[in-house]
C-alpha cells in the first residue's frame, strides 16, 4: 500500500498486516474498500469484510488513516447482529466515499449475501475534544488546613474540569454531560469529598454547553478527611462525559444525525491527586526501617505461667531513609497470649495496636506507628501480653514485621524483621494430704458374739492440692493399702471410690478391687470413734489395757501385708484447685480377731507425681504421706460386767439407807429436833442485848479495837 513519498521518488509499498477479528474461518479481507476520509482528519480510511465471522452473521472492520499509513487496529467493529438478527453473510461486499445524506461526511454501503440484503451506515460528524483535571495546589500539604467544615479545620484544594471540542462540519455548540467521581478504597472508606452547596459528596455532574473551539471549566472545592493515613498513595478522580442520550424515532428519516467522539479522544480518564511527601525531587519515598523486639520486665531466663501473669515487650523502630509513609507493625505469637495495651515513649507519635486476626493457634497485631516516620527518626513502645493462659514446654516466640507504603530496596529488607523467644518453664506445688474416717474404730473381738454382725468399716480420703502457679495439666495418684494377710486370707475389701468435687477430675485403675453390695454407713467425723454395734442395745468397753496404753498392737502395713496399688489420672488442676478421693473400705472381722491383738493400726500409703513437662518446686510428693487407723478389740469380758452392775446397784442403795439412819438417830439425840417455848426464847434475846460491847451504839456498827479483829475478818 502507497503510504506517500515526496516528488521524484518511486512509490512505496508498506508492509502491513491487518488482523481483524483473528476468528478462523472468518473470511476476513473478502471485501476490502475505501470509505472516505470519515472522520475528517485529512486521511483516508478504509473498511474490511468478514462475512463468515460470528456464525456466518458476518462483520465490517473499520481502520483510519494516518500521516504515516494505516491505523492496524481497528477503530471501529460494526456486527450484523446489531444491525439486524436477519442479517447474514454481512460484508460480503462493501462500497464506499459517497456523502448520502449530504452532512460532509462518506456514508458506507455493505450488502449481506445470504441474506439478500444491504445496509447504508451513514457517518456522524467527529467531534475532537480535549479535556483535563487539574487541581490547585497542585499536591495535598496534610499540615495546611485552609478550610473549615463543621467548625474544624481541614485540608481542601480547588478542582478544575475543563473541556473543549473542535471538529470539520459540526455543530457551533453541543450540550455535554460529564461526570466526576473520588475513589473509594477497600472497605468503602474515601479520603476526599467534594463540598458543594453545604454537604460533602464523593461524586458531581452536570450538562453544560459547550461552544465550539471553546474552553469551559466547572470548579469544585475538594476536601481532604483530616484522619487520612495513607498519604503515599495519591487519590484518583475518574471523570466520564458524552452527549445527551434522546430516544431514537420510530420513523428513521434522513435528517442531520448526531455527532459523535473520535476515537482518539477519550470520554473517560483517570486524575491523580499527590499528597505533599518530601522526597525529593523524583517525589519517590525510598525509606530504610529497622526494628528490635526486646523484653524489659522478665527476672530470670524462664517465663513462668502463672508467675508470670504479664510480658512486657519493648519495641523499637528506626528509619535511615527518606520518609516512610503508614508505618506498620504486624506482630504474630501464639493465641494463647492475648494484647492487653501499647504505650508509645515517644511524645510526638501515638501508637495504636488492635487484633486483626485470631484462630485457635495464633493471634495478629497491627500497630500503626507514624504516618510518616520521618528519615533518621524513631519510635519506641512498650506492648503488654496477658500471658496467664499459657501451655505447653514450648518456648513463647513473637515474630514481628515493620512495612511501610513508601519503596525499600531489597538489600535494606534484612532488618525489618525481628524475633523474640523465651523459655516457658511451668512451675508446681502439689500438696498431698491423707485422712482417716473415722481415727479409731472399735470391733467385736468375740467370734462367738452373734449380736457383732456389722464388719469395721471406714474411709481413706486423699487430697490434691496444686499451690500454683502454674497449672498442673497432668498428675498421678498412687495409693497402697493392705488387702491381704501375708499367707493369702482377704483382710479388707473395698466398698466406694469417690472423686470430688468433679468425678471427671481423676480417673483410677481399680483393678482387683473386690466391691461389697451393702452400703456404708455415713463416714463420721475424723475425729470421732466408731463403734461397731450388734443387736444389744448395751455399749461395749474396750480393754482396759487399750484404754491405759498397756495395749498389745499390731501393725498392718505394706510390710507386714500384702497391698494393693490404686493409681489415678488426674485432669488438669489450676492454681489453688484440689482434687480429692475417698476410697471406703471394709475389714474381715474373723482374719482381724486372728490377730490376738487389743489395737491394730493399719496403715496406708500414698504419693503424688506430675506426669507432665512441669517443674514440681516443693510438697511431698517425693517422700509420700501415710494414713493410720487404729482399730480397736472390744473388752470380752464386758457381759459378766453387765451381769454384776444390779447388785452393786442394791447394795448401794442399802448402805444409803443405813447412812441416812445413823445420822437422824445422832441429831436426836444432840436436841436437834427439840422445840423452845416463847418465854425462853425472849430470855436468850434480852440477855444477848444487855452484852452488847463496848463502843456499840444502837443502831450502829459495833466499835473495837484493831487488836480485837480475829484472823479473817474484814475491816
Amino acid at each position: 500500500m502507497n503510504n506517500g513519498g515526496t516528488a521524484g521518488d518511486p512509490l512505496q509499498e508498506q508492509e502491513l498486516k491487518l488482523l481483524g477479528g483473528n476468528v478462523g474461518n472468518a473470511r476476513f479481507g473478502t471485501a476490502v474498500s475505501s470509505a472516505g476520509d470519515l472522520d475528517q482528519d485529512g486521511f483516508t480510511d478504509i473498511a474490511v469484510g468478514a462475512p463468515f465471522e460470528s456464525s456466518g452473521k458476518g462483520v465490517v472492520y473499520i481502520y483510519n488513516g494516518r500521516h504515516d499509513g494505516v491505523d492496524p487496529v481497528y477503530s471501529q467493529r460494526i456486527a450484523a447482529a446489531d444491525i439486524s438478527s436477519q442479517l447474514a453473510t454481512f460484508g460480503w461486499s462493501l462500497s464506499g466515499g459517497a456523502d448520502i445524506d449530504n452532512n460532509a461526511y462518506p456514508d458506507l454501503a455493505i450488502g449481506a449475501l445470504e441474506s439478500s440484503r444491504a445496509v447504508i451506515l451513514r457517518s456522524r460528524p467527529v467531534l475532537h475534544t480535549q479535556a483535563s483535571l487539574t487541581f490547585k495546589p497542585s499536591h495535598i500539604n496534610m499540615n495546611r488546613t485552609d478550610c473549615t467544615y463543621r467548625g474544624g479545620r481541614v485540608p481542601c484544594v480547588t478542582a478544575s474540569a475543563c473541556w473543549e471540542y473542535s471538529g470539520a462540519h459540526v455543530q457551533s455548540s453541543i450540550a455535554l454531560s460529564y461526570s466526576i467521581t473520588i475513589e473509594t478504597l477497600l472497605g468503602g472508606s474515601r479520603r476526599a469529598y467534594f463540598y458543594v452547596a453545604n454537604n460533602m459528596d464523593f461524586h458531581v455532574g452536570a450538562i453544560i454547553n459547550l461552544p465550539k473551539d471553546v474552553t469551559r471549566c466547572e470548579t469544585f472545592q475538594v476536601y481532604i478527611d483530616p484522619t487520612t493515613a495513607d498519604i503515599l498513595n495519591p487519590i484518583l478522580f475518574v471523570t466520564e462525559f458524552g452527549l445527551p442520550f434522546s430516544k431514537r424515532r420510530k420513523r428513521q428519516t434522513l435528517t442531520v444525525t448526531s455527532p459523535t467522539f473520535a476515537p482518539t479522544s477519550p470520554t473517560k480518564y483517570l486524575t491523580q491527586l499527590h499528597f505533599e511527601k518530601d522526597c525529593g525531587s523524583d517525589d519517590l519515598c525510598i525509606a530504610d526501617l529497622g526494628l528490635q523486639v526486646t523484653a524489659s520486665d522478665l527476672d530470670g531466663r524462664y517465663l513462668v505461667p502463672g508467675k508470670n501473669t504479664q510480658l512486657t515487650l519493648d519495641v523499637a523502630v528506626g528509619n535511615k531513609g527518606e520518609n516512610a509513609y503508614e508505618t506498620r507493625i504486624h506482630l504474630l505469637y501464639t493465641s494463647q497470649a492475648r494484647f492487653i495495651a501499647a504505650y508509645s515513649n515517644t511524645a510526638s507519635y501515638l501508637v495504636l495496636c488492635s487484633v486483626d486476626g485470631r484462630d485457635e493457634t495464633n493471634e495478629l497485631l497491627l500497630c500503626d506507628v507514624a504516618n510518616p516516620l520521618p528519615s533518621l527518626s524513631h519510635v519506641t513502645f512498650q506492648l503488654e501480653l496477658d500471658i496467664e493462659a499459657l501451655t505447653g514446654d514450648r518456648n513463647f516466640t513473637l515474630n514481628a514485621q515493620v512495612s511501610t507504603s513508601s519503596h525499600e530496596l531489597n538489600s535494606t529488607l534484612l532488618d525489618n524483621r525481628a524475633e523474640y523467644s523465651v523459655a516457658v518453664r511451668h512451675e508446681a506445688t502439689l500438696i498431698l494430704t491423707a485422712t482417716s474416717r473415722p481415727l479409731e474404730v472399735i470391733y467385736s473381738g468375740d467370734d462367738d458374739d452373734d449380736a457383732a454382725t456389722d464388719a469395721p468399716q471406714f474411709s481413706h480420703v486423699f487430697d490434691v492440692l496444686n499451690l500454683g502457679p502454674s497449672t498442673a495439666t497432668s498428675s498421678e495418684l498412687s495409693v497402697s493399702m493392705p488387702y491381704r494377710t501375708l499367707d493369702g486370707r482377704a483382710l479388707a475389701s473395698f466398698v466406694r471410690f469417690e472423686v470430688r468435687p468433679n468425678a471427671s477430675q481423676m480417673q483410677c485403675n481399680e483393678t482387683g478391687v473386690v466391691a461389697v453390695p451393702s452400703s456404708p454407713s455415713p463416714p463420721a467425723s475424723s475425729n470421732d470413734k466408731v463403734r461397731i454395734e450388734g443387736k444389744s442395745a448395751v455399749d461395749r468397753l474396750p480393754t482396759p489395757q487399750a484404754l491405759t496404753g498397756g495395749a498389745n498392737i499390731n501393725q498392718l502395713n505394706c510390710l507386714t501385708a500384702k497391698c494393693i496399688t490404686f493409681r489415678c489420672q488426674v485432669a488438669e488442676l489450676r492454681e489453688r484447685e484440689s482434687a480429692y478421693l475417698e476410697i471406703t473400705v471394709e475389714l474381715d472381722r474373723g482374719t482381724l480377731n486372728t490377730y490376738q491383738s487389743d489395737v491394730t493400726i493399719l496403715s496406708a500409703s500414698a504419693h503424688v507425681k506430675i506426669t507432665s513437662n512441669i517443674a514440681q518446686l516443693e510438697g511431698n510428693s517425693v517422700e509420700g504421706v501415710t494414713v493410720n487407723t487404729t482399730l480397736v478389740r472390744e473388752f470380752k469380758d464386758a457381759e459378766t460386767m453387765q451381769a454384776l452392775s444390779p447388785w452393786i446397784i442394791v447394795v448401794a442403795v442399802i448402805g444409803g439407807v443405813l447412812l441416812l439412819a445413823v445420822i437422824v438417830v445422832i441429831l436426836v439425840v444432840c436436841g436437834f429436833f427439840k422445840r423452845s417455848k416463847k418465854e425462853e426464847l425472849e430470855k436468850l434475846r434480852q440477855g444477848s442485848e444487855d452484852e452488847r460491847p463496848y463502843g456499840a451504839e444502837e443502831g450502829g456498827d459495833v466499835k473495837r479495837p484493831l487488836s480485837a479483829i480475829s484472823n479473817g475478818e474484814h475491816i
